[in-house]
């Protein structure tokens, strides 16, 4: 699936494993999508300036600045931002996330590249719960 709309999507991708990060990178970048890197959620913070992502892509579990913290700090800013948290199967319960979108570990990348397709263009956020994808295979 291609970059939905008269536009390219453009990514914050947050994500402190470098390997899983380089995966989600190609893959989102052979999509057409334009990613930007992020090692860590501090990094994130000095990365972003409204208006310059369409979507954020952040781990949940960080040392240092979480992405729960990130995605509360980005959202107060921006309350329309949209973000699309990867969190640990079972951590946490969706209606507890300041994000517009879930995907629990362990994903498949084709899953990751579908539901990153179907969000809405950033400003046109749900109101409602964040889209949820489960699924029970790996990353690898």
């Amino acid at each position: 699936m291609k970059p939905n709309g008269p536009f390219k999507k453009t990514i914050l991708l947050v994500e402190d494993n470098p390997r899983l990060r380089e995966a989600i990178r190609l893959l989102l970048s052979i999509e057409g999508y334009t990613v930007t890197e992020a090692e860590n959620a501090r990094r994130a913070c000095h990365l972003f300036t409204p208006g310059d992502f369409d979507l954020i892509i952040t781990e949940r579990a960080m040392a240092g600045m979480t992405g729960d913290e990130l995605a509360r700090t980005i959202k107060c800013l921006v309350p329309s931002q949209l973000i699309l948290m990867i969190a640990p199967r079972g951590s946490v319960p969706k209606s507890d996330l300041p994000v517009d979108g879930l995907l629990q570990k362990p994903f498949k990348l084709a899953e990751l590249r579908q539901l990153v397709a179907t969000l809405p263009s950033s400003g046109h956020a749900n109101a409602g719960a964040p889209h949820e994808h489960r699924s029970a295979a790996t990353t690898r």
